[in-house]
């Protein structure tokens, strides 16, 4: 029996950043959306995601003048996202406030959130952030944050990388870094070190999506694994460059960057392909996926650049940055955020120009 789910939607959507979102378990399922808005001809866009949290299908609703609208769709999928008109907040820029993260004056390296649908009141919401001297913090608030204990044989050495997905049992939080070390956690609490074949080479990137983890390091290191404890090295096709991060998108394809503009991509995970950057001797440092199918890379000399496939037409922009090096960009909630030297953050709307 197919079993209805309803949802009610009240407001100016188009003020809203996101409306709901509210996971559906195996199905099929009937979804019911009955909007009530309150903007004559203010849309909806109802993003239906898989379970690695890409886009399926996209279906607009348009508030017609009627007192109430309905939209019913069928689904197998895990959940629905409703995001406001044209997925574009009303206002790209960011306003920041500095918090206490019990890391004192050491440095924070990389920041991994883990959703709750692998592993539902466990790990939900639950935000990482691992540093040097394999410190671990967490937080469900971005406010107050916990100091996790680890055993790594290296405890100096420092954490470089983190992210969050799904070993084939559980939702999984791995931690890399310095000298080949990694750690893992079903809920972010506590934390066991994984044998993993790295040897002493740094990884500096990791990334989860479609179901398999990508590790990337120093001297060109490409792994894989599906489970987090058997992984496969893989030919990256640069040479001994360091790879820094490493991101995927379009669906299918990976996308890693590293020292003197190296990049390589796979559809696969398994093959790679080095490909021409444009960053020449500058270093990328890192590199992200977001809307409307854009790579954006980043790195050394204010360099940043974007891709609508990651392969080829690596356009250089502009950002504000001048020569400070960019440390890191992400894509979340619409909106691109890069950080860098000097304290510096710009933000984004469509990853083509910085403000």
């Amino acid at each position: 029996a197919v079993t209805p789910i309803s949802k009610t939607y009240v407001g100016q959507f188009a003020q809203t950043t996101y409306l709901d979102r509210f996971k559906i378990p195996s199905g099929p399922y009937v979804v019911n959306m009955q909007i009530l808005g309150t903007e004559l001809n203010s849309g909806v866009d109802i993003r239906l995601d898989n379970p690695e949290g890409q886009s399926i299908a996209n279906y607009r609703l348009v508030n017609t003048g009627v007192t109430t609208t309905n939209f019913t769709i069928m689904t197998d999928y895990v959940f629905l996202n409703t995001t406001p008109d044209r997925f574009v907040p009303s206002n790209p820029n960011l306003t920041w406030t500095t918090r206490t993260s019990n890391f004192g004056t050491t440095n924070i390296n990389a920041l991994a959130f883990g959703d709750d649908f692998f592993a539902p009141g466990v790990s939900s919401g639950l935000l990482l952030a691992a540093g040097d001297n394999t410190q671990i913090r967490t937080s469900t608030d971005a406010v107050t944050w916990t100091t996790r204990t680890t055993t790594f044989a290296t405890p100096a050495a420092s954490l470089r990388a983190a992210t969050y997905g799904f070993n084939g049992t559980n939702g999984v939080y791995l931690v890399a870094g310095d000298s080949g070390q990694i750690a893992g956690s079903t809920d972010g609490l506590s934390w066991t070190t994984r044998a993993a074949p790295f040897g002493t080479t740094n990884i500096n990137g990791l990334h989860y999506a479609n179901r398999i983890f990508v590790a990337v390091g120093n001297n060109g290191t490409i792994w894989t694994s599906g489970d987090t404890s058997g992984w496969t090295g893989r030919t990256s096709n640069v040479g001994t460059a360091n790879l820094r991060a490493v991101t995927h998108g379009l669906g299918f394809r990976w996308v890693a960057v590293g020292d003197n503009g190296v990049l390589t991509t796979s559809d696969d995970s398994g093959t790679w392909t080095a490909r021409t950057s444009g960053f020449t001797n500058s270093d990328i440092l890192t590199v992200c996926y977001g809307r409307d199918n854009t790579y954006v890379a980043a790195g050394t000399q204010g360099r940043l650049a974007t891709s609508f496939n990651g392969v080829d037409q690596w356009i250089q922009r502009t950002t504000g940055f001048g020569n400070e090096t960019i440390t890191s960009v992400t894509y979340g909630d619409d909106i691109y955020v890069a950080v860098g030297a000097a304290g510096t953050v710009a933000s984004s709307v469509d990853g083509l120009s910085l403000i």
